[in-house]
């Protein structure tokens, strides 16, 4: 099985926008000085920080969204992309403003415990604005297995490894103990690397129509461009689906209360993320594709009542 280096390496293919963008943002991991300097933009009351995760897709797609959102009502939301763990460490001194993504009650509550004390979540004891994220095992359509425990017990199909994403994240984190529950540690070598290696990988695989086993979240933009099965997860080896929330500093929740409950008033269908994402990811800047999305009536008339 080749690596996602030299599948970007040997294909020839261009590069999707969303791959591009995440690995130039990999050179601002960690650079939490930098953050404190955008959020000093952010005393006029007229500019806010959030902060990204390269990689991240749907947190990109939303935040763009809101960048937008936030534009049409007089106010500059700014991005800086680091680590989870860094950026929820800036919303807990205020030289981050926030987040939009934070996946609860599972994938981030570990690298989110040590700052819960320190921080708001918006709408805490709701849903989220949107409850259905789901960390899954993917293989191409062309694969037999439709089940986790039928792909995990024929290791020797996919040369004893799983490709995934960036080492420390949330999915990350909780994937030992999903290949535990089907009794596989023993038999696979977990590849961590990054989002953009991990779809370059899955993409040429399927243009080689090559087994594969990688991990995914969903909603994900690759399941609209890609033929996709989602293993069924018939041990129940993951938990159950998170809720999306934002999350913000004490200083902004109490310094912006109005933009605080146009966050708790939204809600998004899993078609509504599902195009929003895609839109994003065909655009040439996130914020374009979020125009586009909005051009839709329908999806307009849903972000506008966040606002009523």
């Amino acid at each position: 099985m080749r690596s996602g280096r030299d599948d970007a390496a040997t294909t020839g293919r261009k590069p999707h926008r969303m791959w591009k963008k995440a690995l130039a943002g990999v050179a601002s991991l960690g650079l939490l000085a930098s953050v404190a300097g955008c959020a000093e933009a952010g005393d006029d009351g007229d500019t806010i920080t959030f902060f990204e995760v390269p990689g991240f897709d749907d947190t990109e797609a939303m935040t763009a969204l809101w960048t937008v959102l936030l534009e049409e009502q007089g106010i500059t939301l700014e991005t800086t992309s680091i680590d989870l763990a860094a950026g929820f460490t800036g919303i807990a001194d205020g030289s981050v403003d926030g987040y939009v993504n934070a996946w609860l009650p599972s994938t981030h509550e570990q690298v989110l415990a040590n700052y819960k004390e320190d921080v708001v979540i918006v709408d805490e004891d709701g849903e989220g604005y949107f409850h259905e994220n789901e960390n899954v095992l993917v293989v191409p359509e062309y694969v037999e297995h439709d089940t986790i425990e039928e792909a995990l017990a024929d290791p020797e199909l996919f040369g004893g490894e799983i490709i995934g994403i960036e080492d420390g994240s949330g999915l990350m984190t909780m994937l030992p103990d999903t290949i535990a529950a089907y009794d596989a540690t023993d038999d696979f070598e977990v590849v961590s690397g990054s989002t953009p290696a991990m779809l370059t990988s899955l993409q040429g695989a399927i243009d080689d129509q090559e087994p594969i086993l990688v991990t995914l979240w969903n909603p994900h933009w690759a399941f609209a461009e890609m033929d996709l099965k989602v293993l069924e997860d018939n041990k129940d080896g993951w938990p159950e689906p998170d809720g999306s929330y934002f999350v913000v500093s004490k200083e902004f929740d109490e310094s912006h209360p109005e933009i605080v409950e146009w966050f708790a008033n939204s809600q998004v269908t899993q078609e509504e993320y599902s195009t929003l994402m895609h839109a994003v990811s065909q655009a040439e800047t996130p914020v374009d594709g979020a125009r586009t999305w909005l051009e839709d009536e329908s999806n307009r008339a849903t972000v506008d009542s966040w606002f009523a």
